[in-house]
């Protein structure tokens, strides 16, 4: 338990310095969750001065794509100092942000194999309940997904994963090179889904941060849903 608490520790720093020395202002705080196929990097007031300015202006749009070729840009780097760090190889990477709270979440996937998440769902929540609202919330805005997955990593982070999530024209916006396109109008119909759902109702605590990402030649869908624990 202690040397897990280290690599979460070291995680932290090097996350916390690497974008201080990118943006020339890092986070306040830097949350790790490790469970394997799992990583959530959980990141708290981070927004830079020039970053808080163009948000002002309502320039949000112009912010996420710096930090989506930047971040682009340090993926091998990441991936090759958590190896070193914790001994974990990442497959996949995803970003999102929350400019206005200031938060945002990077999200590291080890594993295909979700089989592998040795994290439990509570046994007084009904788990089955959770997964079935996801899937009626899907059919809502856009399709039932081939299969629905969700994961209670600690009291404070669930994720939920979607595969066959894409319906054919979102397949040939795709197809034709438009992810960024599809990216912009799909994340507020997520958001906007998710909160209309009150997927509250079967956990113990509040939603207080959503974060949603795409592998779209994959045709898969993460949410990242940070908790607040009733007290």
């Amino acid at each position: 338990m202690e040397e897990t608490k280290n690599e979460h520790g070291e995680i932290a720093g090097y996350i916390g310095r690497l974008i201080r020395e990118n943006f020339g202002k890092g986070p306040t705080s830097v949350y790790v969750t490790l469970e394997h196929p799992f990583l959530v990097i959980h990141l708290r007031d981070f927004l830079a001065p020039m970053e808080a300015i163009l948000v002002s202006q309502n320039e949000n749009k112009r912010v996420e794509e710096t930090r989506d070729l930047l971040f682009d840009q340090l993926q091998t780097e990441i991936r090759a100092q958590l190896e070193a760090i914790a001994g974990i190889t990442i497959q996949e990477m995803y970003f999102d942000w929350d400019l206005h709270k200031k938060r945002g979440v990077i999200l590291g996937i080890m594993s295909e194999d979700t089989s592998e998440c040795q994290a439990k769902w509570p046994e007084h929540l009904n788990h089955k309940r959770f997964n079935d609202k996801v899937i009626e919330f899907s059919e809502w805005g856009q399709k039932v997904p081939a299969t629905t997955e969700s994961f209670w990593l600690n009291e404070r982070t669930i994720i939920i994963k979607r595969t066959g999530v894409f319906v054919e024209i979102e397949k040939e916006l795709i197809a034709a090179g438009y992810t960024n396109e599809l990216k912009e109008v799909k994340k507020p119909l997520e958001l906007r889904m998710i909160h209309k759902a009150s997927l509250e109702t079967f956990i113990d605590g509040k939603i207080t941060e959503v974060f949603v990402a795409w592998h779209f030649t994959g045709d898969k869908g993460y949410a990242v849903l940070i908790v607040q624990p009733k007290k």
